[in-house]
């Protein structure tokens, strides 16, 4: 099979705008519903905050962070539909490096507006505060608006590397598993794990900055910002710790990841193929 008929044979049909968006809605409520738990243990862990198992505050301020991750995930299917199609000469069909690529831009850009969400979240749980809206006046009241977004490359960067694992990657590695006669459940195990890992290995010292960015910008005066820099809060950390310290709640990340990736790419499939199949009739 020469190169034009394989790249031919990989492609699959694009989503339009809307369909894209409702597609990403749904993806991110559910996901939080079933993985806002391992991301408030990971980001507590990475805090320096107690540990624990209570429900009530493991699914402290789900809404917002339901409204995050659903938002996050309509405008990142929206930016990886547009480039995709901007990427491909017909723009009806896309091939698997394509949307690898157009996931990680797509999860990128909308940093812009969750980075500021995020750093609230992270501030609610260090100061324990009784509610989100509370946290939110508070936190603006200490750092303005200018402060709310610091960490933003660093959340670009986390972002964008998410997005490329559950929506470029994992549906490719478990169809290729799935090709070479594994059943769907240990295709789907394999991927999982493989996804997890991957972007655990590849996003975690700089989710470990951004994170420690957003805890301590309450602390840092206005005129000595440039101290809580991505580089600076990088350098501090890696010569205090030996390096160690990047690598603070990689356990839980690595399991927040690989549960998040695997549901949020398998809901996200489904949809997406229900959505083509019903499109076709």
């Amino acid at each position: 099979m020469n190169d034009r008929a394989k790249e031919s044979k990989d492609r699959k049909t694009l989503l339009s705008a809307t369909e894209s968006v409702i597609l990403g809605l749904i993806t991110g409520i559910l996901e939080s519903i079933i993985n806002l738990p391992l991301w408030t243990y990971k980001i507590r862990a990475q805090c320096d905050l107690p540990r624990t198992f209570d429900p009530t505050i493991l699914y402290r301020g789900f809404l917002p962070s339901a409204f995050t991750m659903a938002t996050f995930m309509s405008l990142q299917m929206l930016n990886s539909s547009l480039a995709e199609k901007s990427l491909s000469e017909d723009k009806i069909h896309t091939t698997p490096a394509k949307r690898a690529a157009s996931a990680f831009v797509g999860g990128a850009i909308p940093s812009v507006l969750f980075c500021p969400l995020d750093l609230v979240i992270t501030q609610y749980h260090k100061h324990n505060y009784p509610s989100y809206s509370i946290a939110l006046k508070s936190t603006l009241n200490k750092i303005g608006i200018r402060g709310l977004f610091a960490g933003l490359p660093a959340t670009a960067l986390t972002d964008g590397n998410y997005a490329l694992w559950y929506w470029g990657l994992f549906p490719r590695l478990k169809e290729h598993l799935h090709k070479k006669h594994y059943s769907t459940t240990t295709s789907i195990l394999i991927a999982g794990l493989t996804s997890g890992l991957g972007a655990t290995a590849l996003g975690q010292a700089v989710d470990m900055i951004k994170t420690l960015q957003q805890k301590l910008i309450d602390e840092v005066p206005p005129d000595k910002r440039a101290a809580n820099s991505m580089v600076r809060r990088f350098s501090e950390l890696r010569n205090a710790t030996h390096g160690v310290g990047l690598w603070k709640a990689v356990v839980p990340r690595f399991f927040w990841l690989t549960s998040s990736i695997t549901s949020a790419g398998l809901i996200a499939e489904k949809i997406e193929a229900y959505t083509l199949a019903n499109r076709r009739r």
